[in-house]
Formats: C-alpha cells, sequence, structure tokens
C-alpha cells in the first residue's frame, strides 16, 4: 500500500440504510455490543484468556469491579482517555478538565500485574499472550502498528495475508465465503475476537473465535451469538482514499479514518449475501 504521511483525527460516523433496517437491527447491536462487552471477563473465568483491556466509564468503574470481585477479578486502571465517539484505533490521553473514560485492565490480580508492567516497557509478545491473542496475530500486529509499517487500520495487509483470496487488481482483494476471522464490522462494535486478525483464514484466529462463541452461548447470549454470526456472514465493502475509509454493509454506510492514499484501495467481503427479508416478509 502507497501511503501519503497524513493523518485525520479520528472519528467513526454510521448512516443507516433506511429507517426499517434501523429499527430492526439497532437495538439488536446494542444487544450483541452489550453480549461482547460481558464476554470480555467471562472469557477469563472459562480459562480463554488471563487479561482484559476494556474502556470503562467512570460511572461504570465502581459497579463493574463490585460485580467481577466475587470472580476473583479486578478492574485495574492504566490511564485516563479521551472519550472517543465510536470506534477508534488508538488511544488519546485525556486533557485535564474534560470528560474521561478509563483504560481499564481486568483479570485476576498477579496477572493484572504482570500486564501493567509489559503495557510500560511495551513486551507486545507478554501483552498478546495475557490477552489470549494467537502469537501470529501478536506479530502481525506488532509489525504492521508499532514497529515497522505504522498503520492505522490492518484491513488491507490482513487481505493480502490471507491464503483463499482473489487478486482482482494490485489495489483491489476479494475474500471469498464466511470467515469467523471477519473483523470489519468493528466499527459498529460487532467482532467475536478481541485482536486485529493477522488474516481472513488464520486458523488460530477461528479456533479462538469458536471458543468465544461457546462461552457466551453457555452464558445465555444464543440469541446474541445467533445475530453476530449472521451479520458476520453479510457481504461488506471496504474502500479507502484519501485517509478516509468506507465500510458498506446490509446495514448502511461507516465512515472512519484509515491510511491516506492516493489511489483507492479496497476489499471486497462476498459473504453469503443479503435479502433483507425473512421468513415471515420481515427483515431477518
Amino acid at each position: 500500500m502507497r501511503r501519503l504521511s497524513y493523518q485525520f483525527k479520528e472519528f467513526t460516523s454510521h448512516h443507516w440504510a433506511t429507517a426499517e433496517v434501523k429499527a430492526v437491527w439497532e437495538p439488536r447491536v446494542y444487544k450483541v455490543c452489550d453480549c461482547i462487552a460481558e464476554l470480555e471477563w467471562r472469557s477469563i473465568l472459562e480459562g480463554v484468556r488471563q487479561c482484559a483491556l476494556r474502556i470503562v466509564t467512570p460511572h461504570e468503574l465502581q459497579r463493574l469491579s463490585e460485580m467481577l470481585a466475587p470472580h476473583g477479578l479486578i478492574v485495574a486502571p492504566l490511564e485516563r482517555i479521551a472519550v472517543a465517539e465510536g470506534y477508534a484505533s488508538t488511544r488519546q490521553a485525556a486533557r485535564e478538565g474534560e470528560p474521561f473514560h478509563h483504560w481499564c485492565a481486568i483479570g485476576r490480580t498477579g496477572d493484572v500485574q504482570i500486564l501493567k508492567s509489559a503495557q510500560l516497557i511495551g513486551e507486545q509478545e507478554t501483552i498478546g499472550r495475557l490477552l489470549g491473542y494467537p502469537t501470529c496475530c501478536t506479530s502481525s500486529y506488532r509489525k504492521l502498528v508499532w514497529v515497522q509499517d505504522g498503520f492505522v487500520d490492518t484491513t488491507w495487509p490482513m487481505a493480502q495475508d490471507t491464503a483463499k483470496k482473489r487478486i482482482i487488481s494490485p489495489t483491489h482483494i476479494e475474500i471469498p465465503g464466511v470467515s469467523w476471522c471477519n473483523i470489519l464490522l468493528r466499527w459498529l462494535g460487532i467482532r467475536i475476537v478481541f485482536h486485529l486478525p493477522c488474516s481472513f483464514d488464520c486458523q488460530s484466529t477461528i479456533q479462538l473465535a469458536k471458543k468465544h462463541a461457546e462461552v457466551a452461548r453457555a452464558g445465555g447470549f444464543d440469541q446474541e451469538i445467533d445475530w453476530l454470526l449472521e451479520m458476520l456472514s453479510w457481504p461488506v465493502e471496504w474502500s479507502a482514499l484519501y485517509g478516509l475509509a468506507e465500510i458498506t454493509t446490509p446495514l448502511g454506510t461507516t465512515f472512519a479514518v484509515t491510511d491516506a492514499t492516493a489511489e483507492r484501495y479496497r476489499v471486497s467481503y462476498r459473504g453469503t449475501g443479503w435479502t433483507g427479508k425473512g421468513r415471515d416478509g420481515e427483515i431477518s
């Protein structure tokens, strides 16, 4: 990807396809996001990982701490960050006197202490291991974001590293079928894993995603996981030009910040299609 030197300030803006789609799917998206938030700490209890990193509002901090204490988990604030509207690929330190959120570590006391120490020295391998991320994805993230390439958005290199892809042109890649690794709806909070996969067919990520789904269903989130998996099967078109990403889905179009390029780059995730109608004539 031939990138330009500038970057826009972080933002996320979503525009619903129709009022009907919004009426049906907006509450479902909220419920799925609540499921994912609970999955973050339930996955620790079930031994899928040792720690989680999460944004917590000042109002929520005490309630969450009290709720998790009987499970042997603590919520440890790491830093105060600026309030972001929607998904943000980077954290910004909160300014004095302005509203803030807490960037917190969740886990058992000993594990959280190790995570905090690793955060201080930027030891990405230890952080990735504690968070339960596949080693290949941690290495990819470290290279793409932290050490060598400085990517804001890893969608294009993720598509490039996918084995089962179709190269339409030097700036257009197609991902056929459906993948558990799909994180193209993350700007809406929709994802089944908490990391940025190294590819759309990363086998370690697929196995981790399936474990997360099992943990969520065991926690009583069958309906939410059904909705989430349905959304991950939808076709998505991601394109990037001049630092603006446009993500088109059956729900509508999301705009967000990406790496600035003078050429349009596209990733077409084919999915299984979308009719917009269920058996009873309603949106499915």
